[in-house]
């Protein structure tokens, strides 16, 4: 299960917690097993990671010697059908026990059904997802799906990879720790760790079995009752023998004792839990495998039911309705989506609607791979699977990836490598498209494309179309936190085995008959009652506020009654969380990178401070000030959310903090509050430009112009004169606010501040773009999306026709729309409340 796999990778240090979460980020995007994302990310050596999965399964790992053998007789014994109904892959026969492999999740009682269907004993062995693969289609001839031939080529060149000492210890006896230098070597497990884990079918002997207690000691436990859903005659179990130990030289993939813990020793456990009758069982002995027997009966299968159906390939995306869906619709889908395939499928039917063709990409290794599309009322998973767009050439597409945001406007690139690959999107090079991409955490992970065919696309008609891109960002956010969660599954099928309702009668008899043993009896009606008092009680059940405390800490508040009884108990409960603050952490900021998270993904107490409101401001205010940088981190992290009033001015200090990071959160914060109260605020900003101390003045500088503080423009313009560092700072600072760039020579900036300084900001940016930087005109064009939410066709890398086009537009829009709609005609900062203003004419 992935969880286990990757807690156990994380806990003894093979893979950070921040690229597990890229990992996790990308299952979700790509589909596939964690162990897959794993060997593509080149995080774990095979060897290594065949280990962790038989510790996460439970089940024995296979070798590279037994996975290169290919045996016919397998092939025989287990039909193409079975192994797919099951999800099995044969690997060899000796005539009595047919050895399978699977890969993660194993399902014990699928395999006891493989086991009934065949009349054999099946022995698993555990094998990563591509291996699975690449064995059962070379037992088959079938043809393997290209992502996992390109791991089995790149393993099949590597070559055995030595596993290697683990990177994380955990010693057991506390004596070792203080006594020298202590070597840690891999030792392998003796040859009963690889026990055989047989699925077998048993017979019940009705009247000459073996006694209880006999059976008891041959279990080497008590004895227990049969399973209620047991058949008279034989039943279903699993017994586990040892094997022959392994022959010299040969390669021991058991797993190391450094990495064991309590949790791995019991899903290791052999399933003889599931022989639980007074039965006696006859398992064969097992030999390793020889050369197979040209004379084995293949007796037919038992008849088998088909409620475990096919697996697609996991790197596929299930599209099953081309039909277009309504904006509107979309985005509910989008909101209630489980799985990947709900997620994309919801995000192409929603561009659709305003679309002919909308085809999906992911974007990967510096390209972007088609994935599926809508094609008219067909759904295309033949043509755009050959689409691969090189986004190392200047194109729209390359334009769009980097900076994230959408494009409308022409697509044909002029080079051949990325318009060859239009014709596979819809069959024709269309005048104008819809790229619209999807991203993560500032990162592109995949783009839509969306076009008419030969006819042109216009910004009015697919405008309405552009918040599904935010909206599927959500959703795949939310799939990657369930995936660190509980591992990423896509739906499960309707198909999957249920509770028979024989197993709940039986259950229930057992029940009845255990309470008639036990002698219970209903009370006599007349029994005397207790005599409580209700106001003791009651007074007795109020917990200390620091019990619930632990109990939110523990993640032990499935209905949200814990949370409910603090929020009620606000006062109590700040004056614990002081002393607490900030309380288990789950995540650590300094893996991060990018925008910081909410304040709940850090941890469960920084959610509790942030609904708790302004009831937590004081204490949080009084946070910021701690000597602790991480402490100072968190409790600005929790006003950022709450963004209370009174912490204006000391947000405005952590400005200057010595953690950078405190800076970026407190910038953050500051975005959000309005713009009249920011400006007052501010003040002491601006002041500091004045400052003696040069990183100060520095701070100063970095947040004004990310804040877009243009009545700081005057004192800046007088520290760029002091030079230096100082006024490497303030051209940055002044590069942010005007877009235009004059270097440090204070003398063009005055020229150029005289001119403009009674023009709006908006009008600043209209001119930068026409600016010869491709740099200031990218970034001008991102601010004017970013004020206005307009979006007029314009790209910074166009040809300079469609440049002047596209900014020409911008103005018409200034001119008729946006002056009325961003500037008020009169300054009325001064206009007594009794005089109303003029009405215009």
């Amino acid at each position: 299960m992935p969880s286990r796999l990757s807690s156990l990778l994380v806990r003894d240090g093979l893979v950070s917690v921040k690229r597990m979460e890229r990992a996790f980020q990308r299952q979700v995007i790509f589909g596939g097993n964690l162990d897959t994302v794993l060997l593509e990310m080149n995080l774990v050596p095979e060897e290594r990671l065949v280990q962790y999965l038989s510790l996460a399964t439970g089940v024995p790992p296979a070798t590279r010697a037994e996975t290169d053998v290919f045996d016919a007789e397998a092939v025989k014994v287990l039909p193409e059908a079975l192994a797919m109904q099951f999800g099995v892959a044969p690997l060899s026969y000796d005539g009595d026990t047919l050895r399978v492999a699977v890969k993660e999740p194993v399902d014990f009682g699928v395999l006891e059904e493989c086991a009934d269907a065949l009349g054999l004993p099946i022995q698993p062995l555990v094998v990563p997802e591509y291996r699975f693969h690449v064995l059962f289609d070379r037992a088959y001839g079938r043809e393997t799906d290209a992502r996992f031939a390109a791991l089995a080529a790149r393993a099949a060149e590597a070559g055995p990879t030595p596993v290697g000492k683990p990177k994380t210890v955990i010693v057991e006896d506390p004596g070792l720790a203080g006594d020298g230098d202590v070597e840690v070597v891999d030792v392998p497990l003796p040859p009963s760790s690889r026990s055989t884990l047989i699925m077998h079918r048993v017979t019940v002997s009705d009247g000459d079995g073996a006694a209880p207690d006999d059976v008891a000691a041959s279990r080497g436990g008590e004895g227990e009752s049969p399973p209620g859903d047991a058949e008279p005659g034989e039943i279903e179990t699993a017994v586990e023998l040892e094997a022959e130990p392994p022959a010299a030289g040969e390669l021991s993939t058991g797993v190391p004792e450094p990495i064991a813990d309590a949790g791995s020793a019991e899903a290791t456990q052999p399933r003889e839990q599931l022989v639980r009758g007074e039965i006696e069982v006859r398992a064969p002995s097992v030999e390793p495998p020889g050369p197979p027997s040209s004379k084995v009966k293949i007796a037919p299968p038992a008849a088998v039911t088909d409620r475990h159906a096919a697996v697609p390939p996991p790197a596929a995306i299930g599209l099953a309705d081309p039909s277009p869906l309504s904006v509107s619709d979309a985005l509910a889908a989008l909101a209630a989506a489980d799985d990947r395939d709900a997620v994309f499928s919801a995000l192409l039917r929603g561009v659709r609607s305003r679309t002919w063709y909308a085809g999906l990409l992911t974007v990967q290794g510096g390209v972007a791979i088609g994935r599926v599309a809508i094609a008219g009322s067909e759904i295309d998973a033949d043509a755009i699977a050959q689409v691969i767009v090189p986004l190392d050439v200047p194109s729209a597409f390359q334009s769009a990836v980097r900076s994230g945001a959408p494009y409308i406007g022409p697509i044909v690139s002029g080079h051949p490598d990325v318009d060859g690959m239009l014709v596979r999107m819809g069959g024709v090079k269309p005048p104008t498209a819809l790229l619209l991409p999807i991203a993560l955490r500032n990162r592109v992970v995949a783009l839509v494309v969306g076009h008419r065919g030969a006819d042109a696309v216009s910004v009015a008609e697919v405008s309405e179309v552009l918040p599904l891109a935010a909206a599927a960002a959500d959703a795949i956010s939310r799939l990657i936190l369930r995936a660190k969660k509980v591992g990423y599954r896509p739906a499960r099928d309707e198909s999957a085995p249920h509770i028979r309702p024989e197993r709940v009668q039986e259950a229930v008899a057992v029940r009845d008959r255990a309470r008639a043993a036990g002698g219970w009896t209903v009370p006599a009606a007349d029994a005397p009652r207790p005599q409580v008092d209700v106001r003791d009680a009651a007074a007795r059940a109020v917990r200390p506020i620091s019990e619930l405390l632990d109990a939110i800490e523990r993640d032990d508040d499935p209905g949200g009654d814990v949370t409910a009884e603090i929020l009620r108990r606000a006062g109590e409960a700040v004056a614990v969380l002081a002393e607490r603050f900030p309380g288990r952490l789950d995540i650590d900021r300094y893996e991060l990178g990018g925008r910081p998270l909410r304040a709940e993904r850090y941890g469960p107490l920084l959610g509790l401070v942030v609904k708790l409101g302004t009831a937590a401001s004081p204490m949080l205010i009084e946070k910021m000030r701690d000597p602790n940088r991480d402490v100072r981190y968190y409790a600005t992290l929790c006003v950022a959310e709450l963004r209370p009033r009174s912490a204006l001015r000391e947000l405005v200090e952590r400005l200057f903090d010595s953690d950078y990071g405190v800076r970026t959160v407190a910038i953050e914060a500051l975005r959000g509050y309005p713009i009249r109260e920011l400006e007052a605020a501010l003040e002491g900003a601006r002041r500091a430009l004045h400052a003696d101390d040069r990183a100060r003045v520095q701070a100063a500088a970095y947040a004004l112009g990310e804040l877009s503080d243009v009545r700081a423009i005057p004192d800046l313009l007088d520290a760029l004169s002091r030079g230096g560092q100082i006024a490497q700072a303030v051209q940055a600072a002044l590069v942010a606010l005007t877009r235009h760039d004059f270097g440090t020579n204070p003398r063009k900036w005055r020229a150029w501040w005289n001119k403009n300084a009674t023009r709006p900001r908006i009008e600043w940016l209209l001119d930068a773009l026409s600016h010869k930087s491709a740099a200031l005109r990218e970034g001008a064009v991102e601010e004017l999306r970013r004020l206005t939410g307009e979006y007029f066709g314009y790209h910074h890398d166009l040809p300079k026709r469609e440049r002047e086009a596209a900014r020409r537009r911008w103005i018409q829009w200034w001119n008729e729309t946006g002056r009325r709609r961003f500037l008020r005609e009169a300054d009325e900062s001064g206009r007594p409340t009794g005089v109303l203003p003029a009405r215009e004419s």
